[in-house]
């Protein structure tokens, strides 16, 4: 929980300047959710809390311009992290806001404290550039778990891995599922503009392959070059970026 007049002095500490009024809007749009929520399930301080972690996570893993961005965009708490994936990306506030307004960043992340960095990693298919899938506090080892035991089940079952995926979306508040250009563009250029992505997977449904490598330091020709073919081309990476190939 946190206290209004914190709130008000955490979240100003946040703004450059001397405009303040991004933090008065974000009061007055908490208490108008507050409002709205079903009576005796929510608190004015529980929304607050809703809305400054994962502003707290936009501070910690990206930058101040797309921080000063987040904080001008009244959003829900849960619809911050993805439109700063945007705003990282390039994208207008207008783009932003129209994409949550199309509910593109609905039920996002959530961090469930104030000082997280690198909570996130990204799984894609191989091939496929119009999904991608996103999970929280995963590590690669528990990934690469995950993708064996939905590549068994879906052999099992004659299906895809995507269905699999997509079932688990359906059903698991860790995982969301991307399918909106944009998004995908501002999850990929997320794993090299900021912290918020720990690892990458790529899984291989031809050759059944799960190629796995840590975002930190990874440059922006690795990451095109990863998501294109799975290979961080002839560059040297350090340990422990280096691919990892499993199955």
């Amino acid at each position: 929980m946190i206290k209004l007049t914190d709130f008000i002095t955490k979240v100003s500490d946040m703004v450059n300047g001397y405009d303040k009024t991004a933090v008065l809007n974000w009061v007055a749009f908490a208490d108008c959710m507050n409002e709205s929520s079903d009576a005796g399930t929510s608190s004015l301080e529980e929304e607050l809390f809703e809305v400054y972690r994962p502003l707290c996570y936009v501070k910690n893993n990206f930058s101040d311009a797309v921080l000063q961005q987040s904080l001008k965009l009244n959003i829900l708490g849960n619809e911050i992290i993805f439109g700063a994936m945007m705003f990282a990306a390039g994208y207008s506030h207008d783009e932003v806001r129209d994409l949550a307004d199309e509910g593109v960043f609905e039920d996002g992340f959530i961090p469930y404290g104030t000082t997280e960095k690198s909570s996130l990693s990204v799984i894609g298919i191989r091939g496929r550039d119009d999904i991608l899938f996103i999970e929280r506090y995963q590590s690669a080892d528990s990934v690469r778990q995950r993708l064996n035991g939905a590549a068994a089940l879906a052999d099992l079952r004659g299906q895809s891995i995507e269905t699999m995926l997509k079932e688990a979306a359906r059903t698991d508040r860790d995982i969301w599922m991307i399918t909106h250009p944009k998004m995908i563009d501002a999850v990929k250029t997320a794993c090299t503009n900021s912290s918020a992505i720990e690892h990458i997977t790529l899984y291989d449904p031809e050759n059944h392959e799960i190629i796995q490598c840590n975002a930190e330091g990874m440059t922006t020709e690795q990451r095109v070059a990863f998501f294109q073919s799975g290979s961080a081309g002839e560059q040297d990476w350090s340990e422990p970026s280096d691919p990892v190939l499993s199955m």
